[in-house]
C-alpha cells in the first residue's frame, strides 16, 4: 500500500464547473446545457424540446476498482456528455449528422468541436504536485 493517498476531486465542484463550461462554450451554438440526475435523465433531457442542440452532462459512477481497493485510492469517474440537435421537419432522416446547412452546422461537426474544446481543458485533481489534468 502506498503512503501517498488522494482524497479526488470533489465530484459537485467538478460537475458545476464542467457544467459552467459547457454553457460558454454551447452559448456560439444556441445549446441548451443541462446536468441529468442519471442515465435515464439523461436520454430524457437529450430528447429535448426545441429547435436547438441540447447537450447534457451527468455523472455515472465511478470505474470498478475491486473489492480489495480502499475508498482513498484514485478511481476513475465516468462522466458522459450527450448532444442532440433537433432535425427539423423538412430534413431528411439523420441528413443533419453530415450535412449543415445556412443556419446550422452538422451535428458531428458541433460534436467534433465539443471534443476539441474539452480535450482542451484542464482540471484541478486534488494531487499536491500537480497544475491540474487533462480529460
Amino acid at each position: 500500500m502506498s503512503d501517498t493517498y488522494n482524497t479526488g476531486m470533489d465530484i459537485p465542484a467538478f460537475l458545476v464547473d464542467l457544467l459552467t463550461r459547457l454553457e460558454g462554450w454551447g452559448a456560439a451554438y444556441g445549446a441548451e446545457v443541462q446536468l441529468a440526475e442519471e442515465t435515464v435523465h439523461a436520454m430524457e433531457l437529450l430528447e429535448g424540446g426545441g429547435n436547438g442542440v441540447n447537450v447534457v452532462l451527468w455523472f455515472d459512477g465511478d470505474d470498478d476498482t475491486g473489492s480489495d481497493a480502499p475508498e482513498s485510492t484514485l478511481h476513475n469517474g465516468k462522466i458522459w456528455i450527450g448532444v442532440t440537435r433537433f432535425a427539423g421537419l423538412a430534413r431528411a432522416h439523420f441528413a443533419n449528422m453530415i450535412k449543415g446547412d445556412e443556419k446550422r452546422p452538422a451535428l458531428l461537426g458541433i460534436i467534433q468541436d465539443l471534443r476539441k474544446f474539452l480535450l482542451a481543458q484542464t482540471f484541478k485533481d486534488g494531487l499536491p504536485e500537480s497544475d491540474g489534468r487533462f480529460l
